[in-house]
């Protein structure tokens, strides 16, 4: 598993095959197509995601689109829309 500490922001794309977890910022596309990603609370995403599984507890402005699921958690923040087997 990777992690994106709460202290980095990151710019540009990120792309993969493991399980990543992001506590800080990332402004770019993220790609884990046959990986999960996580989104803490303390994260913020500005850009499109692709994984297989995705679970938000932080803010995500953009679309997520999961092959297997996407899961909200109740202090999630979305702007953007989502596209997954199951919600």
């Amino acid at each position: 598993m990777t992690s994106i500490g709460r202290s980095l922001a990151i710019t540009g794309e990120l792309r993969g095959d493991e399980d990543v977890t992001i506590s800080g910022r990332m402004h770019g596309p993220v790609s884990i197509p046959n990986g999960g990603l996580l989104v803490t609370e303390s994260a913020r995403v500005e850009g499109d995601v692709r994984a297989a599984r995705v679970v938000v507890r932080g803010a995500v402005d953009g679309t997520i689109t999961a092959s297997e699921r996407i899961e909200l958690q109740a202090s999630a923040i979305v702007t953007g829309s989502l596209s997954a087997n199951h919600i």
